[in-house]
């Protein structure tokens, strides 16, 4: 059963608009025994290819985290690598709704269910428990995977 939260009653089931930090993760890691490290960038970036570079990998290593709007109801996250496109149709038929009913999470949403502004949003430690869908293109390799950390744009995982 996913949790119905309309993005009008968010306040109603505990979302909020504050972000969350990198902090946050950090304990969520160590509190669910996550093998996982924080890398700080030396600088801020808002591109996959500019994350890969500062982390020395390829965009194809990084994870990025996109949260879908579903029925107008409840959030979805899409891990996806690099700078692979989402299918929304694709995503649509798994959620067994039509095109129409699936679309991109505006910022006030993602932050309110993940609790990470866009392009901080981690693949794990959300505010709320979310619906997660794992692209084929993040288990193609056996190699450890990167993502952006919450809260600040010059860190990842």
């Amino acid at each position: 059963m996913q949790p119905r939260i309309r993005s009008s009653d968010r306040s109603q089931h505990g979302c909020s608009n504050t972000s969350l930090t990198r902090e946050h993760l950090r304990q969520f890691l160590e509190d669910n025994s996550v093998s996982a490290g924080i890398h700080v960038l030396p600088s801020a970036t808002s591109r996959v290819e500019d994350s890969a570079e500062a982390l020395g990998i390829s965009t194809e290593m990084l994870v990025k985290s996109i949260v879908l709007w579903v029925s107008e109801e409840y959030p979805v996250i899409v891990l996806a690598a690099g700078t692979r496109r989402i299918n929304l149709s694709a995503v649509a038929r798994l959620l067994l709704v039509t095109r129409k009913q699936v679309r991109l999470a505006t910022p006030e949403e993602a932050l309110s269910a993940t609790g990470y502004k866009v392009g901080t949003i981690p693949p794990l430690g959300h505010r709320t428990s979310l619906r997660t869908l794992v692209d084929v293109s993040v288990m193609a390799s056996d190699e450890p995977r990167d993502s952006t950390l919450p809260g600040e744009s010059d860190s990842a995982t």
